[in-house]
């Protein structure tokens, strides 16, 4: 019995351990450090004829510097949410960390409404996210309005998670962790690294039924079904919200390997295929979803 209580204990620490570094726990580099505000950065490439630009939306702690290659080839701008150092690309600030609600939203939509104020009309924006970033962009959606939206050509997600609970769950479940003990530490441990994320707070999962008129907008979401940070199963499960919710044009690309930082690692062909936009064609062929 003694040992059974040990292995618990032991398995309830490793659960922590786990959530902490899904946080990525730089909680010894956060003293005495300052956060600009958020920012908008261009990497330089300017836009041909009517192709679209892209808003890149970084993953946790991501900043100016944290563009996939492949991005690169296209006029794109990113933002700097407001845990992230200007200066200093290694240094998070997670006290100003909120995963994707409010303070990033309110960034996210700044940004993008700069960055419309800053290309003719005519030119549409491809939204493109990484883990936290999509999760942003997500729960930024609701938000638009009807002509915001319509300047949206389409809509990039890799690597995003149907609520920061579900991944926590998921991540204990994988070492046999108890779901009570899953939620302790969501509800408990998280907020003490992530001090502006609320647990009872928006999620993307729940931002999707809210989202209106872009049951047309072509949605691809990439995500590696090895992934050790957001389980695939958490990616899944928006996916399948976004079809439940008539979004006919939304697309799972499940990869093999590639781990969480998946979009970083895609080859040419897959990313050629993830940015050509109006004549979007899935590659490879969407996992199905029974």
């Amino acid at each position: 019995m003694v040992f059974n209580a040990s292995k618990k204990l032991m398995r309830s620490s490793m659960a922590l351990i786990t959530v902490c570094l899904m946080v990525h726990g730089y909680a010894g580099q956060q003293r005495g450090m300052v956060v600009r505000p958020p920012r908008l950065y261009h990497n330089g490439v300017e836009a041909d004829g009517d192709t679209a630009v892209v808003l890149y939306a970084p993953g946790l702690g991501g900043n100016q510097s944290n563009i996939p290659a492949h991005l690169m080839r296209k006029s794109c701008y990113s933002l700097l949410f407001p845990e992230a150092s200007e200066d200093e690309p290694d240094q998070v600030n997670l006290h100003k960390a909120s995963c994707g609600q409010q303070p990033d939203i309110d960034a996210f939509t700044a940004a993008f409404r700069d960055l419309l104020s800053l290309v003719t009309p005519d030119r549409k924006v491809i939204l493109c996210g990484h883990s936290r970033g999509a999760a942003t962009i997500v729960n930024s959606l609701p938000a638009l309005s009807e002509q915001e939206v319509q300047r949206i050509e389409q809509v990039i997600l890799s690597a995003p998670f149907d609520s920061l609970k579900s991944v926590v769950r998921e991540l204990c479940k994988k070492r046999e962790i108890s779901t009570k003990v899953a939620d302790f530490l969501h509800y408990w441990i998280v907020p003490l690294f992530l001090r502006q994320y609320n647990p009872h707070g928006i999620t993307p999962i729940d931002s999707v039924s809210h989202i209106k008129n872009m049951t047309s907008l072509p949605i691809t979401i990439i995500a590696s079904q090895d992934d050790a940070v957001v389980p695939f199963n958490c990616t899944q499960n928006l996916f399948k919200k976004f079809r439940d919710c008539g979004c006919v044009r939304a697309t799972l690309i499940p990869l093999e390997t590639g781990g969480h930082n998946v979009i970083f690692k895609l080859d040419d062909r897959c990313v050629a295929t993830a940015l050509c936009g109006k004549n979007f064609v899935p590659l490879p062929t969407p996992i199905a979803i029974v």
